[in-house]
């Protein structure tokens, strides 16, 4: 099964009228890709031959991927189960555009990890009797 695709667009001189958000799966170990093009004033943002790098705060904790560059799109492949067993909004996400010579971040954006489909593992109760 291939990954869900999920798209947004970031704007590197950081203005909004609202906060974006990208929804991931707690636990999905199938990932997502998010397809992200970037933009400056809205006209397009080349990256192309750049490092690309998405940066996500989870409780505090920071995750990054690496990503590939290709005209204005950047593209990660997110593995969700990296992110570990908590689910909620967590604001600050970005994408971070650098080379030899600068390093750049966009717009900030929400990532919802959203709780997970598949049942928790039951615990053993202890048992009272004795032997």
């Amino acid at each position: 099964m291939s990954a869900p695709t999920q798209n947004i667009t970031l704007d590197m001189g950081r203005r909004t009228e609202s906060r974006k958000v990208v929804y991931l799966g707690q636990g999905d170990s199938n990932g997502t890709t998010l397809m992200v093009s970037l933009t400056d004033g809205g006209r397009p943002y080349d990256v192309s031959g750049m490092t690309v790098m998405l940066t996500i705060s989870v409780c505090g904790e920071m995750f990054t991927f690496d990503g590939t560059a290709n005209g204005n799109m950047a593209q990660f492949q997110i593995d969700e189960s990296t992110l570990g067993d908590v689910n909620g909004r967590f604001r600050g996400a970005y994408v971070s555009i650098s080379d030899e010579t600068f390093t750049t971040s966009s717009q900030r954006f929400d990532v919802e990890v959203l709780p997970s489909f598949k049942p928790k593992e039951p615990t053993e109760e202890p048992s009272d009797e004795t032997s």
